[in-house]
């Protein structure tokens, strides 16, 4: 199994949310202009930082002032670059993350909460999930599981969660349909109020490192100034 490096950048949001506008000129003439779109100005200062965080650590990662972002049929973005890296990126509540490595991969994280919506449970859950972590208390394990999975082939909400199951293996994650293994995931310590896990393909062995919101923020600055 190969080994891959994979950077990991979290950024808690409400330590940067005030000095938003001077991140507007990291973003797109479209992206200025849909953060004018919002009415509440905490949902606009939080699309605008994660945008700049976006596109600040891309350009600290590639040493490249100029990207080409796109993004695919559900909306995955990607580097328009045969020789670039691949990013996957998530974000709840306060915080957000960035995965960067030179396979694809897909990483998601959401803040627990005390009350889980019954439908969601539903749709994210099967009989295999309820027998491997119980009616709801690991419901965000699970959950944060089945998306990283979708995110990592970039289907975002069209995969149908409930046809997944989740194994935990001493330590990782196996996510299989019917059975048969699919990926692996890994989870990311970020805050105790969080679940983030990270998933990567049956053929890699991720060498993770995490990147924390203070060392994050160090790099705004750096573009900043």
């Amino acid at each position: 199994m190969q080994q891959i490096p994979i950077k990991i950048f979290v950024l808690k949001v409400s330590d940067v949310l005030m000095d938003s506008e001077n991140l507007l000129p990291f973003l797109k003439k479209d992206e200025r202009n849909k953060s004018k779109e919002f009415i509440n100005l905490d949902l606009e200062r939080n699309y605008v930082v994660h945008k700049a965080f976006e596109r600040i650590i891309l350009q600290h990662s590639l040493k490249k002032r100029t990207l080409n972002i796109k993004h695919g049929k559900y909306g995955k973005p990607f580097i328009d670059d045969p020789n670039t890296l691949f990013y996957n990126k998530s974000h709840s509540g306060d915080w957000v993350a960035l995965a960067i490595s030179t396979i694809d991969l897909g990483i998601d994280i959401e803040m627990i909460t005390s009350n889980s919506n019954e439908d969601l449970v539903q749709m994210v859950y099967n009989e295999k999930d309820f027998n491997n972590f119980g009616a709801t208390d690991d419901f965000f394990t699970v959950w944060s599981l089945k998306e990283a999975y979708s995110k990592l082939l970039g289907l975002g909400l069209n995969l149908n969660l409930n046809q997944l199951h989740i194994i935990p293996e001493n330590g990782v994650f196996s996510i299989r349909k019917e059975n048969v293994l699919l990926a692996n995931g890994y989870q990311i310590g970020i805050d105790r109020d969080y679940k983030c896990h990270l998933v990567v393909g049956v053929d890699y062995n991720p060498s993770i490192s995490i990147i924390s919101s203070t060392q994050s923020l160090k790099i705004i600055n750096e573009h900043l100034h």
